[in-house]
């Protein structure tokens, strides 16, 4: 290893250090050095999601996506996809999503970990129930609408499943 005077060395992307693994004024070796320094943009943050491979091909770069972080319960963070891993993970079967969150506020950290959302489809007027107001008989999805105080069942066709609601596409209208 050679020591010369002052020696700077820029990093290609704006950012700050995360991460320093020599000091000021060390030896720095060809040979088995490793990185010195470790750079993190703040300004945006990339994340990861996990695309189950019968939703791939669905997703798109360009879509948007919703991130909840576990650091910080009760917020979400959006951002849009901006590349696909080009192969499934041969373990898991699923595909990367790579997405960009803008950090403008600074709340989020590298490293942190949480869970995240592809938007495939905006259903902007649909009418939507309590999932446990439907009721199944004969393989057929029912709910009771109440009218001027009696109630009644209704026939109908369900949607998207949101695990504890439910879309209805036919069957019900905005008055019932």
């Amino acid at each position: 290893a050679v020591r010369l005077g002052e020696t700077r060395i820029e990093s290609p992307i704006d950012g700050v250090i995360a991460f320093r693994r020599l000091d000021p004024g060390a030896l720095v070796g060809v040979a088995g050095a490793g990185s010195i320094v470790t750079i993190v943009r703040m300004d945006v943050l990339r994340a990861f999601i996990a695309v189950n491979e019968r939703y791939a091909a669905r997703v798109h770069v360009g879509q948007d996506t919703e991130i909840e972080l576990n650091a910080l319960p009760g917020k979400r963070f959006f951002g849009k996809v901006v590349r696909l891993s080009p192969a499934f993970d041969l373990a898991t079967r699923t595909l990367d999503a790579e997405v960009l969150l803008p950090n403008r506020a600074g709340a989020l950290r590298p490293g942190m970990y949480g869970r995240g959302g592809i938007i495939l489809e905006r259903h902007p007027n649909a009418i939507v129930v309590p999932a446990r107001a439907v009721q199944i008989t004969e393989a057929k999805k029912y709910v009771f609408v109440v009218k001027q105080g009696k109630a009644s069942m209704r026939e109908i066709q369900p949607g998207v499943d949101g695990d504890t609601w439910l879309e209805i596409t036919d069957g019900l209208s905005r008055d019932d």
